[in-house]
């Protein structure tokens, strides 16, 4: 509406927003919105040109104002265009230069280069994070999900040709009464239809009833995207649309396609815009329900009365599940969890948190290990699935937290380790602690064959068995000399 400021913020948001991951640069995408809402504007005014100048009589002189006045339109278009892109663009700019500009004066560009080249050379270890598997990971749920999205349909056409077959018959016997009980029918035949769609639903897997795990909305949640894509496509595309909706329909189709872009997590990334994607479609919903009715040709009728069932039976679905899911769910290692019926009462960083009583066993067990020798600040190297353990314990990792992370490159461990080795050798109170995970310390310890009394799976078994990382470790703790002073079932520490 003319207000530049605010499109100069849009660009401020969009220029830090790039910083938030490497790289959200996919989300500068957003300014097609700008460039389509000035296209339907201008398509609008050539329209109402048409109208206006129409109304005179179709003379020679009346199409050459009207041709006249649309160039106008398209000159003022592409003027107005450039202004909102330039401000769009200066706000980006802007973001852009002040973050970068505190990067170099406190890290220097030179890193934040070498981190980026770091990125991606770790697409040689780590293949779900090439530009193809996450690109294709993206779209395999969408395919996936074809499956119940094709057997959904199934019951919209069952639902359709019923209503139809019933608003037949009712055209052929003219009666009030006959009518009547005959939309009754219709209507209580596609209540019950949803009802069944509903309960097949849920009997077939589409949804967990386990709401501790994804498996809860994981499908949900892809149909109600792929819904939600193909509402904004139409709302985009109808020409009766105020121009206001076909704006917040695209922002809405450019935010739920492209957030995942640049991520191996899936569609989860499109997922967390739900807060936006969902009462978009439960508005859609309501006018769907208000305005549709139903198409007639000659004695053929299609009914939305069993859509409308249908649609609202499934929205239903979906908001119970986000509830409990929200309601239940605990993220712990991306899976979820279960029995969280135990604390730790010796960890004041952990204070408060419920866990499964095996796991607050272990947390306990190590928490009075360290609070007993005076632990807590100092730093330590970590290794195996337990990153978190740093800030549990509040010892600060000595260079990395998690180096057993594929994006951390042995030549990078191999630099990291150098120079901790280098202070050690300057500085002889400075000795981190070691914090391995069992199964680690059991390989390095006692080799493969120890390692099997542990039982680990195929993938863990992979991730320890001739690690590069973890065999530099334990080459480092051999040559300054590590023993070990603490076991439990899942930890085991080293100085």
């Amino acid at each position: 509406r003319g207000k530049k400021g605010w499109l100069f913020a849009a660009g401020v948001a969009l220029g830090c927003n790039v910083l938030s991951r490497f790289s959200n640069l996919p989300e500068a995408a957003m300014i097609v919105g700008v460039w389509a809402y000035g296209i339907i504007c201008w398509l609008e005014a050539r329209k109402e040109i048409g109208k206006s100048l129409g109304q005179a009589g179709e003379t020679t002189e009346t199409a050459e104002k009207i041709k006249a006045r649309k160039k106008a339109a398209g000159v003022k278009l592409r003027k107005k265009l450039l202004q909102d892109t330039g401000m769009c663009l200066a706000g980006y700019l802007t973001a852009l230069l002040v973050l970068f500009g505190y990067i170099q004066i406190c890290y220097g560009m030179d890193e934040y280069v070498k981190g980026i080249l770091r990125l991606f050379s770790m697409t040689e270890v780590a293949t779900d994070y090439t530009a193809a598997s996450m690109i294709m990971g993206m779209f395999d749920w969408y395919f996936q999900n074809l499956y119940w999205e094709i057997r959904m349909c199934v019951f919209f056409v069952v639902g359709i040709v019923t209503v139809g077959v019933l608003e037949l018959i009712g055209s052929y016997v003219r009666k009030d009464t006959v009518t009547k009980v005959l939309r009754i029918l219709e209507w209580a035949g596609s209540i019950a239809l949803a009802a069944v769609m509903v309960f097949w639903l849920y009997r077939q897997g589409f949804c967990a009833r386990e709401y501790t795990n994804y498996g809860a909305i994981i499908w949900p949640g892809v149909t109600f995207l792929t819904l939600t894509l193909l509402v904004t496509l139409w709302r985009i595309f109808t020409p009766s649309a105020p121009k206001e909706e076909k704006l917040i329909s695209g922002l809405i189709f450019l935010i739920v396609w492209i957030t995942s872009l640049g991520s191996n997590n899936k569609l989860y990334p499109s997922m967390n815009n739900l807060f936006l994607a969902l009462p978009y479609m439960y508005w859609q919903f309501y006018r769907f329900c208000k305005y549709v009715g139903s198409f007639r040709w000659k004695r053929i009728t299609i009914s939305a009365m069993p859509v409308k069932c249908l649609l609202g039976a499934f929205f239903l679905l979906f908001f119970v599940q986000v509830g409990l899911f929200g309601r239940n769910f605990a993220f712990a290692e991306g899976t979820g969890i279960q029995d969280i019926d135990a604390q730790v009462t010796n960890n004041e960083t952990l204070k408060g948190v419920w866990m499964s009583e095996e796991r607050a066993g272990w947390m306990q067990g190590i928490s009075e290990y360290v609070n007993e020798r005076g632990l807590a600040g100092r730093d330590v190297l970590i290794y195996g699935q337990i990153p978190a353990l740093s800030y549990y314990l509040q010892m600060p990792a000595a260079f990395n937290p998690w180096p057993d992370l594929d994006s951390y490159q042995i030549a990078q461990l191999e630099e990291d380790m150098h120079k901790m080795q280098e202070r050690m050798d300057a500085d002889a109170t400075y000795r981190p602690v070691i914090l391995l995970e069992k199964k680690y310390a059991v390989y390095l310890e006692a080799g493969e064959d120890a390692l099997e009394a542990l039982q680990p799976t195929e993938r863990e078994r992979s991730l320890i068995v001739d690690n590069a990382k973890l065999l530099l470790i334990g080459e480092f703790m051999d040559a300054y000399g590590y023993e070990k002073t603490f076991e439990n079932e899942k930890f085991v520490i080293f100085e």
